[in-house]
């Protein structure tokens, strides 16, 4: 799954900038707490060192419609984008 998401923000993020690292954590059971399901969040630094970041989260079971991991993937890149686009030029 964390593939899926991955690969959905690159389709987004590669078309402005080809040198992106994206690192994926994964856990299960006891060790991933009382958190079920997954997310994605992405930070983008500017050229003076200022971090900007998007986070997306899936809806827990039960409670809404399921999301699917590339459109949450999507989701979270077009967030961060709006975030760059909104913050003051370096």
């Amino acid at each position: 799954m964390a593939n899926r998401i991955v690969d959905s923000a690159r389709s987004i993020l590669n078309k402005f900038i080809p040198d992106i690292y994206i690192y994926t954590d994964h856990m299960k059971g006891a060790s991933s707490g009382k958190s079920p399901g997954f997310g994605l969040t992405l930070v983008a630094e500017t050229v003076n060192g200022t971090f900007l970041g998007a986070e997306v989260m899936s809806t827990p079971q039960g409670q809404g419609a399921p999301v699917l991991p590339e459109d949450l993937g999507k989701n979270c890149a077009k967030l961060l984008l709006e975030e760059i686009y909104r913050s003051p030029g370096d």
